[in-house]
This record gives C-alpha cells, sequence and structure tokens, in this order.
C-alpha cells in the first residue's frame, strides 16, 4: 500500500529552522553561493523521521566553504577533505558539508572525484532515487529521478542502470536490503535483484567493519525478517560467509521478543550454531563483549524440562543474557516444547539475587590471602545455591 509522505512545504522538518542551520545557509550563500539538505535527513523528514545526521550540499570548493563557515562561527574539521567533505560543528549541532562532485572513478568502494556545480549531476551518483532529494531553505523539494513517488509507493530503485551503481559500490548491495526493510512495500523489483545476485561474489572486497555496520543496522529494524529471506534467497549469505542461515528463526523471535537486540536476532540468524558463528564472525568485525555472549550460547544447551531449582542455577551461573540467549535458541529449534518458554519467563521475573560474601569478608573471618580463598567462595557459592540462594553472609560464614 503506498504510504503518505509529509508535505514539506506545510510541515517543514525541525532542523530546517535551527538557528545554526540559518547562520551555515547565510555563510554559504553569500555571493553566489548555494546549498541544500541532501540524503537521508530528507527523506526521513517526508515519512515523518527527525534525523540528526544533516548532510548538506553546496556548491562551493571546500576551501572556500571553510573559510566562510569559520568565518560565520563553525568549527570546521576536514574530516573527508579528498572527496569534497568537510564538518561544521556549531552549538553543538553538526552538519556534513560536501562539494557538488562528480565521482569521475570508481573502484568498488573507493572514488576519485571532480567538483561540479550541477545538482542532477551531483545527484546521479548517488545510490537509490530516495537518497538523491535535496531541499532548500525555502523548503522547496529538488528530486531529479523520481524518488519522492518510489518512497510512496514502497520501491527502491537504484539510480540508472542498477549493475553499474553497484559495481561502483558493493556495499549498496547490503543497503539495499536495509533500506527495504525501511522502507519496502514487499514487491522488490527482480531484474534489480538479479544484478545483486550476480555481484553478489564481490561483496569479499568490502571491509568487515562495513558488513558488521550494515547488517547490525538491519537487524535492528522493525521489520527485517523480508529482506533477510531475500538475502538468502539471491546468494547474499552464501557470498559473504559461505553458509545459509535462519531468516526463519529471526521470524519466531520477533513474534515473541520483547525488545529488539540485533545481538539475539544475529544469534538466531546463525541458528544458534557454533560452525555458523565462527564462519560470519570471520567476515565481521564483533566486538569482544558480543562474540563472547554468542560464543556461549552457541556453546552451552540447555536442557528441556528443567525443575525450578536448576532453572535458577542455570540462570545463575549463566548469567541473565546469556541465560535468555540459551532459552531463545532453544525455543526456536523446540518450538512445541512449552519449557523454554517457561525458561525466558523466568528470566524475566527473578531478580538474580547477589552472593552476599566477597574475598574480603574471609579475610576479615580470619583467613589468610592466597589461593585458598578462591577454593572458599567456591565452595560457600555452591553452598548457598544449594540452599536456594537464601543463606546471609554470616550463616554461611558458619558453614565455613
Amino acid at each position: 500500500m503506498p504510504q503518505a509522505l509529509v508535505d514539506l512545504t506545510k510541515e517543514p522538518p525541525a532542523w530546517l529552522h535551527y538557528k545554526e542551520t540559518q547562520s551555515l545557509f547565510a555563510a554559504l550563500e553569500q555571493a553566489g553561493g548555494q546549498c541544500r539538505f541532501v540524503g537521508g535527513c530528507v527523506r526521513d523528514a517526508l515519512v515523518g523521521t527527525l534525523s540528526d545526521d544533516l548532510d548538506v550540499s553546496t556548491n562551493l570548493i571546500p576551501e572556500d566553504a571553510s573559510k566562510r563557515l569559520e568565518k560565520a562561527g563553525f568549527k570546521v574539521v576536514p574530516t573527508g577533505i579528498d572527496h569534497g567533505t568537510i564538518t561544521a560543528i556549531k552549538n553543538h549541532r553538526v552538519f556534513e558539508v560536501t562539494t557538488l562532485r562528480i565521482d569521475a572513478e570508481t573502484y568498488g568502494r573507493h572514488a576519485s572525484v571532480a567538483f561540479t556545480d550541477d545538482w542532477k549531476v551531483d545527484a546521479a551518483r548517488r545510490d537509490f532515487t530516495f537518497n538523491a532529494l535535496s531541499l532548500d531553505q525555502a523548503g522547496v523539494l529538488h528530486d531529479y529521478f523520481g524518488g519522492q513517488e518510489d518512497l510512496a509507493k514502497g520501491r527502491v530503485r537504484f539510480i540508472g542502470d542498477a549493475e553499474a551503481r553497484i559495481q561502483e559500490d558493493y556495499l549498496r548491495i547490503l543497503r539495499y536490503f536495509r533500506f527495504f526493510a525501511r522502507f519496502g512495500n514487499g514487491n522488490p523489483d527482480k531484474n534489480q535483484l538479479a544484478q545483486i545476485q550476480k555481484n553478489a561474489t564481490s561483496l569479499s572486497r568490502l571491509s568487515r567493519e562495513r558488513v558488521t555496520k550494515e547488517l547490525m543496522l538491519l537487524l535492528g529494524l522493525d521489520k527485517p525478517v523480508p529482506s533477510l529471506k531475500l538475502m538468502k534467497e539471491y546468494g547474499v549469505f552464501r557470498s559473504l560467509f559461505g553458509v545459509d542461515l535462519f531468516p526463519e528463526y529471526v521470524e519466531a523471535l520477533t513474534a515473541v521478543e520483547r525488545e529488539k537486540d540485533p545481538v539475539a536476532r544475529l544469534l538466531a540468524l546463525i541458528g544458534g550454531e557454533i560452525n555458523n558463528f565462527r564462519l560470519v564472525q570471520a567476515a565481521l568485525r564483533l566486538s569482544n563483549k558480543t562474540q563472547q555472549r554468542i560464543q556461549s550460547a552457541c556453546e552451552t544447551e540447555l536442557a528441556a524440562d528443567l525443575d525450578p531449582h536448576a532453572q535458577k542455577t542455570a540462570l545463575y551461573r549463566l548469567g541473565p543474557v546469556v541465560f535468555k540467549d540459551c532459552a531463545m535458541i532453544g525455543m526456536l529449534k523446540n518450538s512445541s516444547d512449552r519449557s523454554f518458554q517457561e525458561y525466558l519467563r523466568l528470566a524475566e521475573t527473578w531478580s538474580v539475587p547477589e552472593f552476599p560474601v566477597k574475598g574480603r569478608d574471609l579475610v576479615a573471618w580470619g583467613m589468610k590471602p592466597g589461593p585458598e580463598i578462591g577454593k572458599a567462595i567456591t565452595l560457600l557459592i555452591q553452598i548457598w545455591i544449594d540452599h536456594d540462594f537464601t543463606l546471609t553472609a554470616d550463616e554461611l560464614r558458619k558453614r565455613l
């Protein structure tokens, strides 16, 4: 179903009227300068979302733009000067300002650029039609490739020739699926998907960091499953990881989860399988904390029908996060067994108590510092667990 877009002439985005915006436009539009907001912030404004990523294009070369902005009180940082991009900051408002440009040569991820003063030429180098929209300070929307209509109809459409756009930057394959999850109407263009499938093997050229960012952004969206299914169908997972994954598990998880957790969804996507995790881990750049969490869940199997005390013991030993992950995987793989749903309810309702004894307490009770302290703590924890987590520090001291 088509979605109604915001009329930006009647409901302009708040960022269009920030005093910092007015200062930036005043500085850049002196003596023939031009500037407009471009890309994601304009697209998101049309669907009623206020973006903090404020990208501005100008016909001024970076040196001229920097001088004018510094004179207007902005802090200017040459963040991407080789590609014509500077960052302008004032009163904690951040604007990415990029000179209109042509990607003269592209290398699958990198490009050499030449500056231009042609807004349509600059827009043509972008990936999708709704990302080529621009908005001037008067609130006039500039749309050279039908991006507004595509957004309204839920079409994710490459600008011009899909294969050419993909080969300019293979990250656009992953961006396609992320935008399809956000804006797609459920009817992807088969010709574009065919080009994605044809070029999917080149995803190996991308950095692990960029692949990770795109995948985790996708997994954090409200409805990632249709895109994940397409990625499996058109060979994207196999090209990235050498294995097909499990979008159906993510679908089952999203039906019962209480909050969107990209890491839990990634764990579901790999099916809780340690071999799949090793393959995925080799292609991604995950934090140590995330790697440890997923590995622990993959290597730990919760038995069904644990009695209440055994459930609490497992929850305490594993910690709430890994316990919930293991229960989730058990639920997905054994959908007819209600045990794992009970485990999830326990994790949500039982506050894991804190063991009441520290090593310093044992020293205060007369033990000498050393290895025996650790052994005693281990023994006391087991006694505490055996007594259903109820013994106080004084009761444990007597046991010791």
